[in-house]
């Protein structure tokens, strides 16, 4: 017994191969029964039925009685390279796959789908606002996470509520993903802000004092530079008008154009845009604070061709302020 324990597992299995094997309990009954039988046949079959028995290999009742046979017996096949990579594969597709939200709009782009950005997505969400504006700067590979947060605070109650209703104070963030790596590379962020000409800040107050009218505002409009030129960005803000002129109901869309991106520029007023440049920031502020030079911009989004839109009273007074050259205060800076 010593010696059998102490031998390597594969000499013990061969051993106990070689020996004749030993019936378990209810096999000898069986056969037993069958020998005392009074007739010949039954003789002769439970003869057979012993030599057969024989010379088949160990079963279950042998295997019992070697444990260390019967456990080196029932090791399983590793799996082969190319099942765990595929398996590896699936699982990486699940975890990256961008859970958008289906909005019941289609993109009309081939290759892309878009939906509303949730919860799970913020943070990739915030990484491609982050590379497409903030990449040449040296803060910028450090400001995803403030833009996360900057969006989950601007989403507001829309994770908890869901859906692509209005709200003043949640904004919709649309993503789009590519069907073939499952990759979010564009978002827009739809949402109600007061039209005074302002570019709303990260963090935006629940509650806009004023007369000012909510109107609806894009914003963080981004498109991975590998999927440019593809009509990424159209498809983008045509699912956007749609959604403020059907759901929303208003008749109006807004946004701020960097006056140094002839690019941007030239796409929103081939979508119908048009500058309002009274809204402009003074020259003295935009030079003595280092601000971007926005340009407001507005839309039409009424069919009717009757609808005069609400905010041209606004804009002609404006206007009119200009015409007359009132003097903007100088708060102490040089006006040159």
């Amino acid at each position: 017994r010593l010696l059998w324990h102490s031998s390597p597992p594969r000499a013990r299995q061969r051993a106990a191969l070689a020996r004749p094997p030993r019936l378990c309990a209810s096999a000898q009954r069986h056969q037993l029964s069958r020998a005392n039988s009074p007739s010949t046949s039954s003789l002769l079959l439970a003869q057979q039925g012993s030599t057969a028995l024989a010379a088949r290999p160990p079963r279950l009742c042998n295997l019992v009685q070697q444990p260390h046979a019967h456990a080196h017996r029932s090791l399983q096949r590793p799996p082969s390279p190319r099942a765990a990579m595929a398996w590896l594969a699936g699982l990486i597709i699940v975890l990256a796959a961008p859970s958008l939200t289906d909005i019941g709009i289609s993109l009309g782009t081939r290759g892309y789908r878009i939906g509303q950005v949730d919860k799970l997505e913020v943070l990739a969400s915030a990484a491609v606002i982050n590379r497409n504006f903030f990449a040449s700067s040296r803060e910028g590979p450090h400001k995803v996470e403030f833009i996360a947060n900057a969006l989950r605070a601007r989403m507001g109650t829309r994770f908890e509520t869901g859906g692509i209703e209005p709200n003043e104070r949640s904004s919709l963030v649309l993503g789009v993903a590519s069907e073939s790596t499952h990759h979010l590379i564009a978002v827009a962020e739809l949402s109600m802000q007061p039209r005074n000409g302002q570019v709303p800040g990260n963090f935006r107050p629940t509650y806009f004092p004023g007369d000012e009218p909510m109107v609806p505002y894009m914003c963080n409009i981004a498109v991975d530079s590998e999927h440019r030129h593809r009509g990424i960005a159209r498809a983008m803000m045509d699912v956007s008008h749609e959604i403020a002129l059907s759901v929303w109901c208003c008749s109006e869309v807004f946004l701020h154009v960097d006056a140094r991106n002839s690019a941007a520029a030239g796409l929103y007023t081939s979508l119908g845009y048009e500058a309002l440049p009274h809204w402009d920031v003074p020259a003295w502020k935009e030079k003595n604070l280092g601000l971007v030079p926005f340009r407001y911009h507005r839309k039409v989004l009424s069919l009717d061709p009757s609808y005069v839109p609400y905010s041209d009273e606004c804009d002609r007074r404006a206007q009119e302020d200009m015409a007359l050259g009132r003097a903007a205060p100088t708060l102490g800076f040089v006006v040159q």
